[in-house]
């Protein structure tokens, strides 16, 4: 065989493993365990929302279990495990979680009777940051599709 036969054929075959190692390569942020990701965060999301809501409407007697709740969600929110591959939801849970810290802190400065003006900031801080998760969540959702 002559040199330029045997780099002909090499050539080909690199190219060959080369497109199938591509080919086979799943981008990891659509696949199945960010799928999963996505649903079990937005259900966290959307429960931890609810009691938001909830606790905007509880008065100060009354806040303490609905806190308390709100404190269980995001330590749930916490704990969920990222899939491999998918470090840019790192930066989102805990983008998240300082969202639901905001509001929870928010509450308890309101349950302790302190300034209006404290609450009200805290609060707006979560509402922004949780309508920003919430966006996420639906961008991501229909990035699937």
């Amino acid at each position: 065989m002559n040199k330029k036969f045997k780099f002909i054929i090499i050539l080909t075959t690199v190219v060959f493993i080369l497109t199938f190692v591509l080919i086979s390569c799943k981008d990891p942020y659509q696949s199945d365990e960010a799928k999963g990701y996505i649903k079990e965060f937005k259900r966290i999301v959307s429960e931890f929302n609810d009691k938001y809501k909830l606790a905007n409407s509880t008065s100060r007697i009354a806040l303490s279990p609905v806190i308390s709740d709100m404190q269980d969600i995001k330590n749930d929110l916490n704990r969920l495990e990222i899939p491999e591959g998918c470090e840019d939801f790192t930066h989102r849970q805990e983008y998240c979680v300082e969202a639901m810290d905001y509001a929870i802190e928010a509450f308890l400065k309101f349950q302790s009777n302190s300034e209006d003006l404290d609450v009200i900031d805290l609060l707006d801080k979560a509402d922004h940051m949780l309508n920003y998760t919430d966006k996420w969540i639906t961008d991501t959702e229909q990035s699937f599709e």
